[in-house]
Order: C-alpha cells, then structure tokens, then sequence
C-alpha cells in the first residue's frame, strides 16, 4: 500500500541526511551559465559591452581628475593613483568573464567539498537498494501503511516546499548571474573612489557573494543534516540504512527504518528543523553578503 509514496520516503531521507539533490539542483545551473559564457552570441555581446565599459572608464578617469583640479589638490601623487585605478579598472574590464567564471567555480567547489560530508544519501542512488525498499513497503500491513502514510504527509510537503525553493534560487540565481556579467563592464569602469570600497570593487564583491551562495546553502544543510544526527545520536543517516544492511527488506526492517526516518519521539523536532533550512535557504544571499562584506 505504501508503495506508491516511496519516492517521497526517499526524498525525505535525501533531505534528512543528505545534501546531494541541492547540490545536483544548483550544479546544473551553474552549468548552464559557463556554457552560456562560452556560446558565440554571449561572447559578440560582451565585446560590445567591453568597448563601451573601455569608453566609460576613460571618462570616469578625466572626471576625476577634472575633479581633483577643480578644488586644487591635483599632484602628481594623485595623478598616480588617478592612474593606477585607470589600470585597474582597464584590468578588470578586459578580464572580467574569466574573472566571474573563476568566482563561480570557487564556489562550485568548495560547495563540492561540503557536498562529500553527506555519504549516507548515497544509498538511494542505487536503483536495486530503491526496488528493495519498494518491496519491503508491500509487506507492511494495511493498517499500519495507513498510519505511515499519514506521518509521511507533513515531512514529505515540508521536502516539497524546499525542492521549490532551491530550484527557484537556482533560476533566479542563474538570471542575475548573467545580468550582472553582461553588465560588469561597466560597474567596474569606476575604481577610482575609495579604493576598495569603490564602486567598482564592491560589484564584483556583490558577485562574489553570489556565487558563494551555493557553498553556503550546501553549508546549511550539512549543519542542520549534522543537528539531526546528534539529537538522533550517532551517525544517524547511515544507522538508518544499516538495518538493510544484510540486503533484506522485510517487513520487520523495513518499519524500523520508517520509524526511525520519521524521527519517533522527535518527529515534531525534526520537521522544525526542516522548515528551519528553508528558511534558512531562503536567507542564504544576504548571509553571503555579510561573508564577503557588502
């Protein structure tokens, strides 16, 4: 009776324990926006947009040092760092796709590298260890598959709800990605005020952001992934499965491993802390903004 919901039992389990869907989910996305970076069009338009964001460096810098002239502070010491910002900015520009395409794949991998903390998920991604599950929710009685089914409800549409929200950072991630590639050329034309803290810094450090996003909403999972299994106790995503572990999927295993997937006397703590990396997902950019401090 519980077979037609074993996707959902697995989701939850991916959820619980594991971090690999998000990661596989935002990967493809960020897979899309290197491919289009290397497509003919993409790359007529940012040639376009290089020369104009060449122009309006050279504008910024006749600004400013018409600025500098203005109220009588022009010296050769400003002029020198009038210059160097020029060089600067001219750096950027010619260098910006390569420079943006790097910041997201420092992302991509140290999002990677939290990614592997997440073994226990793997399970599922064998499909004879999901045919046996299958099996072993058909011996469960139909009273009791009654009862499983109601409990699996409210986890199963908190997991919903969180697939939504990643595939719509992910999207909405990509776009913005892209828009502010396209426009990077001229955001960082202006590098001459402030330094650091110039305009044209703090773009590329909006994109920086932006791109650690991804490590950190892999990071939020693995922490609340990493909750979990201490109130749990132990190493609780692979003690689940252990009870599988001699290849049988009886009945007996199989409402073992449901009722210790549905956390037992913590199944209220569990679903709070589900809603808890959503909303935490859901708040993911401006923690990136404070990481990189804008």
């Amino acid at each position: 009776m519980l077979e037609p919901i074993a996707d959902w039992i697995i989701n939850i389990y991916n959820q619980m324990f594991g971090s690999g869907d998000v990661f596989d989910t935002i990967k493809r996305y960020n897979d899309l926006y290197v491919q289009l970076l290397d497509t003919d069009v993409f790359q007529m338009l940012a040639a376009a947009i290089m020369s104009i964001g060449v122009a309006m460096m050279l504008l910024f810098f006749f600004v400013d040092l018409a600025d500098k002239i203005k109220v009588r502070e022009f010296t050769m010491e400003q002029f020198i760092r009038a210059f160097i910002g020029l060089l600067i900015s001219f750096f950027l520009i010619v260098n910006s796709l390569d420079l943006l395409k790097a910041f997201v794949e420092f992302g991509e991998g140290l999002a990677g590298m939290l990614n592997e903390n997440s073994e226990s998920a793997r399970f599922f991604e064998n499909p004879d260890n999901v045919d046996g599950l299958i099996e072993g929710l058909k011996d469960i009685g139909v009273l009791p598959s009654i009862g499983y089914a109601i409990k699996t409800i409210i986890p199963a549409l908190i997991c919903w709800i969180g697939n939504i929200v990643v595939i719509f950072i992910a999207v909405s991630r990509l776009v913005e990605m892209t828009i502010r590639t396209v426009f990077c050329p001229f955001a960082v034309a202006d590098c001459y005020q402030d330094g650091s803290r110039s305009n044209g810094i703090r773009y590329l450090k909006k994109f920086l952001a932006l791109a650690l996003q991804f490590a950190l909403i892999v990071a939020i999972n693995v922490g609340i992934q990493f909750i979990m299994k201490q109130i749990a106790g132990g190493d609780a995503g692979m003690e689940i499965i252990e009870v599988f572990a001699d290849g049988r999927f009886n009945e007996a295993n199989t409402k073992e491993f449901l009722d210790n997937l549905l956390g037992g006397d913590d199944f209220w703590l569990f679903m709070g802390l589900l809603v808890t990396k959503i909303g935490l997902m859901i708040k993911s950019m401006s923690i990136a903004n404070d990481v990189v401090g804008v």
